[in-house]
């Protein structure tokens, strides 16, 4: 039921950015492109090596509007392309999982005076997992999520905060594959100017299994990650580093099989119509929703 409503909220955010385009004229948007190169330290699966050193590319497209006063509207479109996420297991009859991920999300956003906005938000995805019953040996999950949100902004520094819950909408029977779960993030920003901001991000994700052969299956996810990002004052690009950890662990039968991954990222933005890194921030497109990293294709391996 909360995801059907979630699906209809959906549509409609849609339908009234359309036709709120035209009479909204002050519409500011971000594009990014991104990459990143891991590298996995502990991992105890029973049977040998089961996590590789997966390195990932992807982009997103954000675009802001303010309807009114009282209510703004972000949209965004993202995708994700991660490679060796696990090793083949002697070779021929142990699958990869390679996964694709893409969707789109809306947010609706109240802002309070200068110095905050509050919102909720809601996004769509479909996201490529494990499933040892199947012969291409990926199948793709649609997922939805829903969310509530929050910025406060100091004169030098921001804090930003999200919660939700998302689930399945269309796997069904799909073995092992992550049924629904609950998360909490954060996220400080400290601006050394008004182009050049270092941030640093938390995710605590819980999720659950969707199969009954294996009972008391439980999946936690922990994400850590700290960039700096920096734009020409006089140009409509910047570039960011960082780096990211997170550890994926799945509890069954009183064992713990874990894969922790520390990544380098890298990629650039293009901002339209937003003349500086900390304006984005608050008049623009900043939020995001979360894809969860690489914990819902390793669910499978991992509670297997």
């Amino acid at each position: 039921m909360r995801l059907s409503l979630l699906s209809s909220a959906s549509v409609m955010g849609l339908i009234a950015a359309i036709g709120q385009t035209q009479a909204a004229p002050d519409m500011t948007g971000v594009l990014e492109l991104s990459g990143g190169v891991g590298t996995t330290g502990q991992h105890n699966f029973f049977v040998g090596k089961g996590a590789d050193d997966p390195y990932s590319f992807g982009g997103k497209a954000k675009g802001y509007w303010p309807l009114s006063p009282d209510i703004h509207l972000q949209i965004d479109l993202f995708a994700q392309q991660t490679n060796q996420l696990m090793v083949r297991h002697g070779g021929e009859g142990w699958p990869s999982t390679d996964a694709f991920a893409d969707g789109a999300a809306i947010h609706l956003l109240h802002p309070l005076g200068e110095h905050a906005r509050v919102g909720v938000a809601g996004s769509i995805w479909d996201n490529q997992v494990f499933d040892i019953t199947n012969s291409s040996e990926r199948v793709g999950v649609t997922y939805g999520l829903a969310a509530a949100e929050g910025q406060y902004f100091g004169m030098d520094w921001t804090l930003t905060g999200q919660a939700g819950y998302f689930g399945d909408m269309s796997c069904g029977n799909c073995f092992l594959a992550l049924r629904d779960g609950e998360f909490i993030r954060g996220k400080a920003r400290y601006y050394f100017g008004d182009n050049t901001a270092l941030t640093g991000e938390a995710l605590q994700m819980w999720g659950g299994f969707d199969d009954a052969l294996f009972g008391n299956k439980s999946l936690q996810s922990t994400a850590f990650n700290l960039q700096v990002e920096h734009k020409l004052d006089a140009s409509p690009f910047s570039g960011f580093l960082g780096v990211s950890y997170e550890r994926t662990a799945v509890d069954h039968f009183g064992l713990t099989s874990s894969v922790d991954t520390t990544a380098f990222v890298f990629g650039f933005k293009f901002y339209y119509d937003q003349p500086t890194v900390r304006s984005n921030e608050r008049t623009g497109p900043e939020l995001d929703t979360p894809l969860f990293g690489n914990a819902l294709p390793l669910a499978g391996p991992l509670a297997l």
